[in-house]
């Protein structure tokens, strides 16, 4: 693996990481805002049109991540690529186990369950963002160790 691949697999990272991340601090306080408003209409109006795009955007970004950073371990055997890649692929099922359900009752909602399901949304999509920062700082962690070792030292 090459230095370019690693720094194409980072960056790969850090548009996942900074998704999930923008949707923690941004899109999060901004749904409970609304519900704490009373607005809960414009979250039953907005979810089923906003959920299927984020969906688009982060099942092909979870492929390639995980992918990419198992290759990666294959190629180099450095350990931070490995658990870098684990934690990617843990949030398909994190997300289906966890948040599927109440995506789908957000997507077919009646007006009395969506503010206590945005909330757990909300709250449940924290623990996304914790893994896919975790994702990106192990994936510069080995990083950082091919281009100080040329790939000799396991992390």
């Amino acid at each position: 693996m090459t230095t370019s691949d690693s720094n194409k697999n980072a960056k790969w990272l850090a548009i996942m990481a900074g998704g999930l991340t923008f949707l923690s601090l941004v899109d999060s306080p901004s749904i409970k805002g609304h519900i704490r408003d009373g607005n809960t209409q414009l979250i039953l109006d907005h979810f089923p049109i906003w959920w299927p795009h984020g969906r688009n955007m982060m099942v092909p970004l979870i492929g390639v991540g995980a992918l990419a950073n198992a290759l990666a371990y294959k190629a180099t055997s450095h350990r931070s690529w490995a658990w870098s890649g684990f934690l990617i692929f843990l949030l398909a099922p994190y997300t289906k186990l966890l948040m599927g359900e109440d995506i789908e009752t957000l997507r077919n909602a009646d007006l009395s369950q969506v503010a206590n399901t945005a909330i757990r949304f909300c709250n449940f999509h924290h623990g996304r963002s914790v893994m896919a920062l975790a994702s990106f700082g192990l994936s510069l962690v080995g990083l950082a160790d091919l281009n100080q070792n040329r790939g000799e030292k396991k992390l």
